[in-house]
């Protein structure tokens, strides 16, 4: 978290979305290139190889991605991308949730859920990312933050039995 509190001091919010887009295009390379993690290959190379790739980026990116080099912190990326995301969704208002379905909601349905989500945790935006389960029979699944809001038909069902089997 230390390293996310720093980035996101650095970056207005402005160009907080554009930062965290590079980030997150970063991170997709860098953990898909073992040499990165490879004790062998010098910090000094990976330095070398950062700044060349990532030469059109933001310097605060670029810098980030050097610093985590040289200290020998690259593994760390995808945590501290994730919490750079967590520190721009608080400064914006905005709250991540999935929201597990059965049978898809239409737009009228996903704009209930979604208005009342905002209400629920005091927010400006949700932002949804909608996923099929079959296996919840009807209703809806959510998760947010440390959060599960189950009101599947499945879940009825278990605590009913639960219930009947006292």
């Amino acid at each position: 978290m230390r390293y996310a509190r720093a980035f996101t001091a650095l970056v207005d919010d402005k160009n907080l979305p554009s930062a965290l887009t590079q980030l997150n295009a970063a991170q997709n390379i860098i953990c898909g290139a073992r040499a990165f993690y490879n004790p062998v290959v010098p910090a000094e190379k990976k330095q070398e190889v950062i700044n060349e790739i990532f030469k059109d980026n933001k310097v605060y990116v670029r810098n980030l991605l050097l610093l985590l080099a040289e200290n020998k912190k690259l593994r760390l990326l995808p945590q501290i991308t994730k919490d750079v995301q967590d520190i721009a969704d608080k400064r914006t208002g905005t709250l991540r949730a999935e929201i597990f379905y059965a049978n898809t909601p239409d737009a009228a349905e996903q704009k209930k859920i979604e208005t009342a989500l905002k209400k629920r945790f005091e927010v400006k935006t949700v932002a949804a990312e909608y996923k099929e389960d079959k296996q919840l029979l009807g209703g809806v699944k959510i998760k947010t933050q440390d959060i599960v809001i189950d009101g599947s038909v499945k879940k009825s069902l278990e605590k009913l039995q639960a219930l009947l089997e006292v």
